[in-house]
Formats: structure tokens, C-alpha cells, sequence
């Protein structure tokens, strides 16, 4: 993504007051963005995005893990993530920012037809 549009990106992550993101791209953002943040190398807008991703509130809704790092809740082991989301949506007093994709099986409880 050229500058104009991460600058733009950047001003609606801005507002997000959290993100909702699957593993898969959680996984690629955890690569990046911690350590572009104090990049120098890099263009201040990544490194503002890098700075935002690390300390924003997020939901990880993977089967395959129990934690996370930066600022990151790790929900929907037990199969309830469903009910976890829609709690956050209830209790949450701005947008959230969803990326990535949440499986059937995240969503599933366990031993559900899936």
C-alpha cells in the first residue's frame, strides 16, 4: 500500500478504540509492526502504524493459542468466542477494527457440528 492510503489507514486505526483479528494475520502483523515502530529506516507513517498496533487493545480469536503479546487478549478456546465478541461489541464505546479472517471453528463451540 503506497503512502496516501497508510496515511489514511492510519487515521481510521486512529480512532479505533480496539481490533478483532485472526491468527493468520495477527501472526504477520506481529512480525512487522512491533519493531517498525522505532524503525528509522523507516517512513513515519509505518512507524506510526507500528506504534499504534503494538499498543492498541486487541482480540485474538485462534483455537491454536492461549496468548499474545502486545496488548493482545487471547479469547475462544473454550468455544465461546461468539459470546466474547459480542461482549467486547456491548461493552466497547467505538469502532473496532476486524482483520483477517475468524474461522468456523473459532466460532463453533467444541463438539458442535461444524
Amino acid at each position: 500500500m503506497g503512502e496516501p492510503l497508510h496515511r489514511e489507514f492510519n487515521a481510521r486505526a486512529a480512532r479505533l478504540t480496539s481490533m478483532v483479528q485472526g491468527r493468520t494475520i495477527y501472526e504477520t502483523m506481529q512480525k512487522i509492526f512491533p519493531a517498525a515502530r522505532q524503525d528509522d529506516a523507516l517512513p513515519d507513517y509505518l512507524r506510526e502504524y507500528g506504534e499504534m498496533w503494538t499498543s492498541k487493545p486487541k482480540v485474538l480469536a485462534p483455537r491454536t493459542r492461549t496468548d499474545a503479546p502486545h496488548n493482545t487478549r487471547a479469547i475462544g478456546r473454550d468455544g465461546d468466542a461468539m459470546e466474547q465478541l459480542a461482549r467486547l461489541c456491548d461493552d466497547s464505546a467505538g469502532d473496532i477494527g476486524v482483520g483477517g479472517a475468524l474461522s468456523r471453528h473459532t466460532a463453533a463451540p467444541r463438539g458442535a457440528a461444524r
